[in-house]
């Protein structure tokens, strides 16, 4: 049995706990600087916010046209103050439009907890009053049978805005005045006015209306709206295709696309896209968003999984999802028999030398055989395939082919003249001669040749053109008055078919003249 005691000290205890807790939450909450809220902002000036948190800041902007790598949006680190452990971030919006008017918030997240501050902001364009001029095209507006109001969202670029709500019907107005014009006329109805928000009007039956018009005083410019009853919004996520709920296709085809049928009022927004429920970024290399679609394109094995759409009407609380099986299935029967991996096992080019073969175009081969072997563990079937007389410089092609599919892969097969890849004429020669230096490479497994002097610049001057023989290609420099000083560092720099460079010094000897 705990004392009486022990109960009063575990009362105190607990409250002065959950004090605290609630002023550290309290605290915690990021702050954004300027603190004026709201703020006013001329169109095409610039928005500077600062943010300082307890944790990563992350930024949400009014406009949903604009992303945070928008042109003109700018977030940077600030530095934060000496001896504290705030974060500091500012973002920074250039050439402002009436569009970039409304709520700004920051985000700050720290050991799994949030914390959010907001700020309102306003973008001054005396020719634009309205956020969102529904005008002459208007907005269809819908209210709902079991709401006590409604509103209606002629939101104004600045908070003095004079504005004035009418329903039109048959050209017959009836004034609705804001609910700070006192006394409000017997016959009016009386709403409540906020420029952030629009009109709060009570319930009452304004389906009867055609229009439903909010108006600028000063310039006379109207947004306006058609109403709709509805008994409850509704919003429903359907496949086109019945069948189509899993979609299985084999690996490596160009495109697969998700893409829903919806149907809702008021319109729903897409709230995100998710594979295996983790959130697929916008800005993804794997996968790209337009609209209500999801794209995959090169499909690989390791995009096989459950693909979830997520879609909402935030402002009536209404949330759906629907749910695609991606299979994904690879070329094989259990083993790899359709693929050249096994046939080809290397990469590197195969160079031979022909010097002392007959003349001709063309290879002879002596042979190919097939057999199944065990490679890696796995019973694999194997294609060799032997040259007798490699006359030709080109390309080999295996190809393996089941009931799935083909495979192929190429491998490149060249000829040279030379044991080496790359050789330099002459070794030597006699100070004070004129000679030539002449570099020579197997040809199509190097594709240019150039000479480079001892500061590793190109040589430009007395340089023949590339010659190119049946398995050789070739270019010359001449050089005057040759001396061991003057003919110290060249170099033949020779490019591969692949793009790589090779590199060989001209190492070459000159002796004295004897007198």
């Amino acid at each position: 049995m705990v004392s009486p005691g022990c109960l009063q000290l575990f009362l105190v205890i607990f409250c002065a706990s959950s004090l605290a807790n609630g002023h550290l939450n309290k605290n915690h909450r990021p702050k954004i600087l300027p603190s004026e809220d709201p703020l006013t902002i001329s169109k095409e000036d610039s928005l500077n916010l600062t943010c300082r948190g307890h944790g990563q800041l992350h930024w949400t902007l009014a406009n949903p046209n604009r992303s945070l790598s928008s042109s003109g949006v700018k977030v940077e680190k600030c530095d934060s103050r000496p001896h504290s452990r705030t974060f500091c971030s500012r973002l920074t919006i250039t050439q402002l439009s009436v569009r970039d008017t409304g709520t700004y918030s920051c985000n700050s997240s720290r050991n799994g907890s949030a914390n959010v501050s907001s700020t309102y902001v306003f973008v001054k364009d005396p020719e634009h009053p309205f956020v969102e001029q529904h005008y002459p095209n208007p907005d269809v507006l819908f209210i709902y049978g079991h709401e006590q109001t409604f509103v209606i969202p002629c939101r104004t670029s600045s908070p003095d805005v004079r504005v004035n709500f009418t329903t039109c019907q048959e050209m017959q107005h009836t004034n609705i005045v804001r609910k700070q014009q006192d006394p409000p006329l017997s016959d009016n109805v009386v709403a409540e006015w906020d420029p952030k928000v629009g009109f709060t009007l009570p319930r009452g039956d304004y389906t009867s209306k055609n229009y439903l018009i909010c108006k600028a005083v000063d310039s006379g410019q109207t947004s306006n709206y058609i109403p709709r009853k509805l008994k409850h919004p509704f919003l429903n996520i359907t496949y086109r295709n019945e069948h189509l709920s899993t979609v299985t296709v084999k690996e490596g085809r160009k495109k697969v696309v998700f893409e829903p049928k919806v149907n809702a009022l008021p319109p729903a927004v897409v709230l995100g896209w998710f594979k295996d429920d983790v959130p697929i970024w916008k800005n993804s290399t794997c996968f790209r968003m337009s609209g209500l679609s999801l794209s995959i394109t090169n499909v690989q094995q390791k995009y096989a999984g459950v693909f979830k759409i997520s879609m909402g009407i935030p402002e009536k609380g209404v949330y759906r999802n629907l749910s695609y099986t991606l299979v994904v299935t690879s070329r094989t029967w259990g083993r790899r028999v359709a693929s050249c991996v096994s046939c080809i096992p290397e990469e590197k080019p195969h160079v031979v030398s022909v010097e002392g073969r007959k003349k001709g175009s063309h290879n002879w081969i002596k042979s190919t055989t097939t057999k199944n072997e065990v490679v890696n563990g796995k019973i694999m079937s194997v294609s060799t395939l032997v040259i007798e007389e490699a006359r030709a410089s080109g390309w080999y092609t295996c190809v393996a082919r089941n009931e799935v599919g083909d495979s192929e892969m190429k491998k490149p097969f060249f000829i040279k003249d030379h044991p080496e890849g790359i050789t330099t004429q002459p070794s030597s020669a006699i100070e004070g001669d004129d000679i030539t230096l002449t570099c020579q490479a197997a040809r199509y497994f190097y594709t240019t040749l150039q000479w480079l002097d001892s500061f590793n610049r190109t040589v430009t001057t007395n340089l023949s053109s590339l010659q190119l023989g049946e398995h050789s290609i070739s270019q010359s420099l001449r050089l005057h008055g040759v001396s061991p000083n003057t003919t110290r560092g060249y170099r033949c720099q020779a490019r591969r078919f692949n793009n790589k460079v090779e590199l060989k010094n001209a190492a070459l000897i000159v002796d004295g003249r004897l007198c």
